[in-house]
């Protein structure tokens, strides 16, 4: 039998899975896919082992995030190879290398309050870019790719509308620390704003790439003496959602999670949930601001 039609399994993921991640996914598939061909095996045929010691083999030639992606993106096709009817041989779990402990860094309240003033010395847009991370949790993506139209003022509040994994439209309350530094980028480049609201400084009919943020938190954790990563934002935001007492259901959708996959169902927190849910992590960062100055006055 001959292997299932890799785009099968495609068209499928892009239900899931936004549609990087999909492409992330394919090309790891086809890579394996061309190893089992030049072996002259299929997925029914190939040793019960083979996908673990795949894995081994490629894990010295990449990152350990890449191998993680590629892992996943094998199991995943081979389930759904599964339900299609094929015999596929029970896999072991691959060995992947556990990612980058510093990746999955966060910073505390009070850090974010040092974050906040180190970044008024920065320039836009990186500066804006920054806060927005810092006081809306949005994935990398997310964030370059925003649209001027994205951001809804409402009640006092910012609201940010994106379109996240999976196509899933979200809102996402936009924190008061942060909520300055935008309204300050859109006064002063309002006609520059045509398509993106971050357009590219070298290609402006393109927005900001990843990389280009990725660079801009490096320039940040270097003058805070700390490792600062695009995501390293994103999980301090949802840190202290958690640790200000926000439930895991609001949490959940306001980051765009898949899980709680049966909750998120039947969850669609309102404005006034979300705006509580800001409400509480502000109080978190200001608290931990108000102990600062104390601090410094002694």
């Amino acid at each position: 039998m001959a292997n299932l039609d890799i785009e099968l399994w495609y068209q499928e993921l892009l239900k899931t899975k936004s549609k990087n991640t999909a492409n992330s996914y394919r090309r790891g598939v086809r890579k394996f896919l061309d190893i089992l061909t030049k072996l002259n095996i299929d997925i029914e045929s190939m040793p019960k082992m083979f996908v673990r010691e795949y894995i081994s083999r490629i894990s010295p030639d990449y990152a350990p995030r890449s191998t993680n992606v590629w892992a996943c993106s094998i199991e995943s096709y081979l389930d759904y190879a599964r339900e299609k009817g094929y015999q596929v041989a029970t896999q072991l779990k691959p060995h992947v290398p556990a990612p980058d402990v510093a990746v999955h860094s966060f910073l505390t309240a009070k850090e974010i309050n040092i974050a906040i003033n180190t970044l008024i010395n920065f320039t836009d847009p990186a500066r804006t870019i920054l806060a927005l991370a810092l006081g809306s949790g949005l994935r990398v993506f997310e964030l370059a790719s925003l649209r001027l139209a994205n951001i809804i003022p409402e009640n006092n509040s910012i609201f940010i509308i994106v379109t996240g994994k999976g196509n899933k439209t979200r809102k996402v309350p936009l924190l008061a620390f942060a909520r300055p530094f935008l309204i300050h980028y859109i006064q002063n480049n309002q006609s520059k704003l045509r398509k993106w609201l971050f357009p590219s400084p070298t290609r402006p009919s393109m927005h900001v790439s990843t990389r280009m943020i990725a660079i801009w938190c490096k320039m940040l954790g270097d003058q805070m003496d700390k490792y600062i990563h695009p995501h390293s934002l994103r999980h301090s935001y949802a840190t202290l959602m958690h640790e200000a007492g926000v439930d895991n259901n609001t949490l959940s959708i306001v980051l765009g999670h898949a899980d709680p996959k049966t909750t998120a169902i039947y969850t669609h927190p309102g404005n006034e949930m979300l705006i509580d849910a800001a409400k509480k992590t502000e109080s978190k960062i200001w608290q931990e601001r108000m102990s600062m100055e104390k601090t410094k006055e002694k």
